[in-house]
């Protein structure tokens, strides 16, 4: 039976009944997304007020150790010949990575390490950090120990780390490991909705597993955090109510709420949305949601004398995340420097730096590879590549 389109008075009212049933839709589209806006704002205010890693990550106390230049130098040369292998397992497995954060400024504003900088990161999309991650494991066991919530989440780490076995770099958060070693960050690039509502919900899901997780490793590790706050009291206050919130949800081991965590970060899986984000960057999920385009695809950028890779739009990534002037060398009083609890880094390969000269080469530059500790070499460029505060 053929069916006619309604006309005259009732025709008007299906179209008047069509338009207040879309305005209604839009309406509480609308006021979801602002409850989501709220609540994710709230949570954020939360979270900033009770935040620890700022606290925790450049503090210097007397328990602390800060290396000088020559040690700084010495753990570069230790943390890159970790980057040579976890980059040269990339490459030969078709796994995309790229460098991070300020890796990704030394690249391209010095060529290599910042001088002052003593670490590297990586990201990895969600992907290929899975398959990093199982591959890796298996073909470096007894080399590298790779922690994070996929790995060991019972050591709390929201990000991955990939540590050195027989070193030792026992960081601000280092509190309950038996894994201590000199280490490579790896942070993965997560996909996340096109939809505001669902990305909202994602992010939601992702900073409240977080803080819980936080709170609980505090609970577990309270008396390690108050010993690091010594004599300041609003570290103190945080790590007691940190600790009090999270013996309210001790009834779960801090390993469960991890893994809770993981399948947070994960919850999209669609790797064609037009945003990622990493919420485990300094940015948290909101400060670290980028363009696919810009984060994802790779270039290539000189590091240390290498061919490693950056993100395709590494300007706007990094504008985003340290601001336009992103290529400006600090004064030294804003210069970020890194504590440890303990440093040691054994008899751990070393990987010679682009100003390394090798003795005995007749003053030609060295070439890439890895020096074991004990070679006989001379560093006739450290002190160059350390002098002044244009380096």
């Amino acid at each position: 039976m053929a069916h006619e389109m309604p006309t005259g008075r009732d025709g008007a009212g299906h179209a008047s009944g069509a338009r207040h049933v879309a305005g209604v839709g839009r309406t509480l589209r609308s006021r979801v997304a602002g409850a989501g806006r709220s609540l994710t704002g709230r949570l954020r205010g939360i979270g900033t007020g009770l935040s620890t890693f700022e606290q925790l990550k450049g503090r210097a106390s007397t328990a602390m150790v800060i290396p000088d230049d020559e040690e700084r130098r010495e753990l570069q040369r230790v943390v890159l010949a970790i980057a040579d292998d976890i980059i040269s397992y990339c490459d030969a497995h078709g796994i995309r990575y790229t460098l991070s954060g300020g890796s990704v400024i030394g690249a391209l504003r010095h060529g290599g390490y910042i001088p002052w900088d003593d670490d590297m990161d990586l990201n990895m999309p969600r992907a290929d950090y899975e398959r990093f991650v199982d591959g890796f494991s298996r073909a470096y066991a007894g080399t590298y120990c790779v922690q994070g919530p996929r790995t060991t989440p019972e050591v709390g780490v929201h990000n991955a780390r990939v540590r050195r076995t027989g070193t030792v770099e026992r960081m601000y958060d280092d509190a309950d490991s038996s894994e201590l070693g000199v280490m490579v960050d790896i942070f993965v690039v997560e996909s996340t909705y096109d939809n505001p509502a669902l990305r909202k919900a994602h992010e939601l899901a992702c900073m409240g597993v977080g803080f819980l997780c936080s709170c609980r490793r505090f609970a577990r590790d309270r008396d390690f955090y108050l010993g690091l706050a010594g004599d300041d009291a609003g570290f103190a206050r945080t790590v007691r109510v940190k600790s009090t919130i999270g013996r309210l949800v001790s009834w779960r081991s801090l390993a469960g709420w991890m893994r809770t965590l993981e399948r947070c970060y994960s919850l999209c899986r669609d790797e064609n949305t037009r945003y990622v984000t990493i919420p485990t960057g300094r940015g948290h999920f909101s400060g670290e949601i980028y363009r696919r385009e810009d984060l994802v695809p790779a270039r290539t950028a000189r590091f240390e004398g290498r061919e490693f890779k950056v993100p395709a739009g590494a300007e706007a990534y990094l504008t985003q995340l340290y601001g336009a002037d992103f290529m400006q060398v600090p004064p030294p009083e804003k210069r970020e420097h890194h504590a440890y609890l303990a440093l040691d880094l054994g008899d751990a390969p070393r990987a010679r730096l682009a100003g390394d000269v090798v003795a005995g080469a007749g003053g030609a530059t060295a070439d890439t590879g890895a020096v074991r500790a004990g070679d006989d070499a001379w560093l006739a460029g450290d002190a160059a590549a350390e002098g002044g505060d244009e380096s």
